[in-house]
């Protein structure tokens, strides 16, 4: 909660689209969706969510606010034009999808080879598939 809030005062509410009906998760991506353009960097977003979250609202939000992060960074870090594609899509009360694409003009360097992601034809992809046995899960 701490993390959100050290930004979301930053927002301006004419400056902040409606993505979602989720508040923080619609301010997470207004903010990141005006950093990118800020930054040169065109964005899609499409918000398909259902209420109430399947995993607790803040985490959710860090890890969201954590791809979004990374692909404004490596967009930044490139030459030339760039763009991230964000998908969130809860097709039922147990199962949400989360992508972020972004361009990136060489593949990662991946470490001992721990992560699986993806890098192809200068875009990388990240897809997240949330499907949680139980909240206990997650708590801190």
């Amino acid at each position: 909660r701490e993390y959100l809030s050290s930004w979301q005062t930053s927002l301006l509410p004419e400056a902040v689209c409606s993505y979602c009906k989720n508040p923080a998760v619609n301010n997470v991506l207004g903010y990141f969706s005006r950093l990118a353009k800020d930054n040169g960097i065109s964005i899609d977003i499409s918000a398909k969510l259902q209420e109430p979250l399947i995993i607790p609202e803040p985490e959710f939000c860090v890890l969201l606010s954590n791809l979004l992060e990374n692909a404004i960074e490596a967009c930044q870090r490139q030459a030339g034009s760039s763009q991230i594609h964000v998908r969130l899509l809860q097709t039922c009360p147990s199962l949400l999808s989360l992508t972020v694409d972004n361009t990136f003009p060489e593949p990662p360097k991946w470490h001992n080879n721990s992560l699986q992601f993806e890098w192809k034809n200068g875009m990388f992809y990240v897809s997240v598939l949330l499907n949680p046995q139980g909240e206990d899960q997650f708590e801190a």
